[in-house]
């Protein structure tokens, strides 16, 4: 049975329990954040005073999505993870991966063996000179 809506989860081992919607998150491994069988997408939202390359070094997902001020997406798919950017706002998309969800194998003495997800490092933006 998978059990979906706007909520958290708390795990202690194998007890999970369900918590208040997270609003907000930081970078690093959103199962820690309450979100340990997330299977969606995460977009962060960013912003740059420049224009320039955008590289995205640390991550745990499938791919990347960058989206500029305009909603115009662009797949990152593989690495090096860049993209030219434009300056002003924009977002990265981690499109996650649906192991923590479909298939978690539990550990008797240790609990689930949750893979990391997230974005875990700011993207890095290089100025061409």
């Amino acid at each position: 049975m998978y059990l979906l809506g706007n909520f958290g989860v708390e795990l202690n081992t194998f007890a999970a329990t369900i918590t208040a919607p997270i609003t907000s998150l930081m970078l690093g491994d959103i199962t820690l954040q309450g979100f340990p069988f997330y299977a969606g997408n995460i977009k962060y939202h960013m912003n740059t005073p420049v224009p320039g390359r955008l590289r995205c070094d640390e991550f745990h997902g499938i791919a990347l999505r960058y989206y500029d001020e305009d909603n115009v997406s662009k797949l990152l798919p593989f690495e090096p993870y860049e993209t030219d950017i434009k300056e002003g706002n924009f977002a990265v998309e981690v499109i996650c991966s649906m192991g923590n969800a479909l298939g978690v194998e539990y550990l008797a003495e240790r609990g689930y063996p949750l893979k990391p997800q997230g974005l875990c490092k700011a993207p890095r933006i290089f100025v061409p000179v």
